[in-house]
């Protein structure tokens, strides 16, 4: 089970990596650090269903964010 924080509120699940791609040019990240969310707290005014690691990382604990694995 892990914990991050998101702004502020916070979501709690199970980590994993997958490969995660974006547009039609299919632009992706392998082994990208993703999480299946099974609670969260303070997010309920938040539209979406999910979180995918776009913005600063001044905003999360998370080690490496969705930008972050595509430069690898």
């Amino acid at each position: 089970m892990m914990a991050t924080g998101y702004g502020s509120g916070a979501v709690f699940g199970y980590a994993g990596t997958d490969k995660v791609c974006l547009g039609p040019d299919q632009v992706c990240a392998d082994n990208h650090r993703v999480a299946a969310i099974v609670a969260e707290t303070g997010l309920d005014t938040l539209v979406g269903d999910g979180i995918l690691g776009l913005g600063p990382d001044t905003l999360t604990d998370m080690p490496k964010l969705f930008i972050d694995s595509l430069k690898e």
